[in-house]
């Protein structure tokens, strides 16, 4: 036996009865316990837990005023290679929403010495959004 389901059955649990729930949830404990499919406490921890905040202020330096959104990418990229590898600069511009933060058109110098306009973020709009993001957290925490 390969495990594999030949055939799918779609089944609507939210007509069960709470009784039948509890059975069906504990014979799918018992098969994965039995199995080794569990997880344990240590798949979870085992994964260090990255901010895209915290990591935009790892990768940007003081004097830096504007960096284009493909320079942050490639930072990150080389400071956590598995998160932001394969990022494009329309899903970094939409990961920092999360943040209160707006790619805007910042001019700058390019490899070759030309001035250029493309998307990025200014450094103290990165600092405000670390800071507001402690306010929010020192507030909630204290309730």
């Amino acid at each position: 036996d390969t495990g594999v389901v030949e055939d799918a059955l779609t089944v609507r649990t939210n007509l069960a009865e709470t009784a039948d729930a509890k059975k069906t949830l504990a014979r799918a404990y018992q098969l994965r316990e039995k199995a080794g499919t569990l997880p344990t406490k240590d798949d979870d921890d085992s994964k260090p837990t990255t901010s895209l905040l915290d990591d935009l202020l790892a990768v940007t330096h003081a004097g830096e005023d504007r960096i284009w959104s493909e320079t942050l990418l490639q930072r990150l990229v080389e400071l956590h290679p598995d998160t932001y590898q394969g990022w494009t600069t329309t899903e970094f511009g939409n990961a920092v929403r999360g943040y209160d933060l707006a790619t805007k058109q910042l001019w700058g110098i390019d490899a070759d010495g030309n001035r250029k306009n493309r998307y990025g973020l200014t450094r103290a709009d990165i600092l405000t959004a670390a800071g507001q993001r402690t306010t929010t957290s020192t507030s909630t925490t204290t309730r």
